[in-house]
């Protein structure tokens, strides 16, 4: 696909936790970015995560962040996902996330606890 590169050169920018945390890809069911040139700023997809579910993951390049660019494509790609219901899940510590999560229109719904291994 055409816009990989552009992806690879972003995870690249926020680093592999960061990249893994998001689970962005042009191959999900859809995915919407805010392209400069030859550089991604931001993009969000959506990942199928049931019948009737997807998540959404975001990532936004280092150097473009607070600029809005999170909400738009949270915002676009979930107006998309048509009647899926779209979830956004985030670290409780990833602050960022949240407010991203909140000023897109979603709202606290359940906290996931994990057992430890």
């Amino acid at each position: 696909d055409g816009d990989a590169p552009l992806l690879d050169e972003l995870v690249r920018a926020v680093g592999p936790d960061e990249a893994e945390e998001a689970d962005v890809s042009v191959g999900h069911p859809c995915a919407v970015g805010i392209v400069d040139g030859d550089r991604l700023l931001a993009v969000a997809s959506l990942l199928d995560f049931g019948p009737a579910t997807v998540d959404v993951g975001v990532l936004v390049h280092p150097q473009a962040r607070r600029r809005g660019y999170a909400v738009a494509v949270v915002s676009d790609v979930s107006r998309r996902a048509g009647d899926q219901l779209v979830q956004s899940r985030c670290d409780r510590e990833n602050v960022a996330s949240a407010k991203v999560a909140a000023a897109s229109g979603f709202i606290p719904w359940a906290v996931l606890t994990i057992a430890p291994r």
